[in-house]
């Protein structure tokens, strides 16, 4: 249904609030894909798939059982895992307004359309970890 629009803008359903300049900020850092920080109660980062750094993987046992039986492995965060939040509380006095995200969540996303017209989607299946003949065991909202 996209014609010539120049970005997608993807929001939760659940989320309440939306600073009135966000969405100009956004678009202004001129960024393919952008993603703010959303919180939730006390600062707590609500997007827990916004991240950078690498997850726990399965074990070749796991894999395995994944493999044959379809086993479900619940991915985690390791201790080198930073949230948005993360960022602010080790360094409150930044001078940048953007970080760099292995990962991003659907809370709230701006996308450049170009990106979506060239097969970027949000996938259905786990695709991190994936093979010819299995789905993987990571990488789905």
């Amino acid at each position: 249904a996209m014609k010539d629009e120049e970005y997608v803008l993807w929001v939760d359903s659940d989320i309440i609030y939306i600073p009135p300049d966000l969405l100009s900020v956004m678009i202004s850092s001129d960024l393919d894909i952008i993603t703010p920080r959303c919180t939730a109660g006390n600062d707590i980062d609500y997007d827990r798939n916004s991240w950078f750094g690498e997850r726990l993987k399965p074990t070749e046992h796991q894999k395995r059982m994944i493999s044959q039986r379809g086993a479900i492995f619940v991915p985690q965060d390791t201790k080198e895992i930073k949230h948005m939040g993360d960022y602010w509380k080790s360094d409150p006095n930044r001078t940048s307004e953007f970080v760099k995200l292995h990962s991003v969540g659907g809370t709230m996303l701006l996308i450049k359309s170009y990106l979506h017209r060239q097969g970027v989607i949000f996938p259905i299946e786990y695709i991190v970890g994936t093979d010819w003949e299995h789905f993987g065991y990571d990488g789905i909202e």
